[in-house]
């Protein structure tokens, strides 16, 4: 078996000291997402094809990150899934990257991070040719995310309680 079994990510700084990151200020309440966020992009490469991922997390005031979502495309499939049209290199490229659908909560004091990369091994394989990547954002290229965010219910539903994970004894 060559894959790993499914499992919750690890810690993501590791992944985000080789990532470009953006993070937000603390959030000053909670905030709700439902659905699936995007990626709006502004990108060029110095090569003809190019992975662009993009992690949405949560970081915890401690500085943990934890992979909220996130979204893969090759940059050869901005058109369409069905034809590959490579990129011309230096030129720039709009990019509307999917995320996976996700319920969550960022909490009250957690920053949201979005987190920029241009691999995501095992889950992609390598792109075939070494290439700079850059994203724009100004006037003309807004680069953005789009957060499917909820209003806040009222009256506020109490939060579950779970009871903590069974101890599991230690096999050498």
């Amino acid at each position: 078996y060559g894959g790993r079994p499914f499992v919750m990510a690890d810690d993501q700084r590791v992944d985000d000291a080789l990532s470009l990151c953006y993070d937000s200020e603390p959030m000053e309440g909670d905030l709700e997402i439902l659905g699936w966020p995007r990626a709006l992009l502004f990108i060029s490469s110095t090569a003809d094809v190019a992975f662009f991922v993009v992690r949405l997390e949560d970081v915890a005031p401690d500085g943990t990150s934890a992979l909220v979502t996130k979204g893969i495309l090759n940059a050869t499939r901005r058109e369409s899934m069905q034809t590959v049209k490579p990129m011309v290199p230096g030129e720039i490229y709009e990019l509307d990257i999917q995320l996976d659908a996700i319920s969550w909560i960022f909490e009250r004091g957690h920053r949201i991070r979005v987190a920029v990369c241009s691999s995501d091994f095992p889950d992609i394989w390598p792109s075939p040719k070494r290439a700079v990547n850059t994203i724009y954002r100004d006037s003309e290229h807004p680069s953005r995310v789009l957060l499917p965010t909820m209003p806040k219910q009222e009256p506020e539903l109490p939060k579950p309680k779970f009871l903590p994970p069974p101890a599991y004894p230690v096999t050498a």
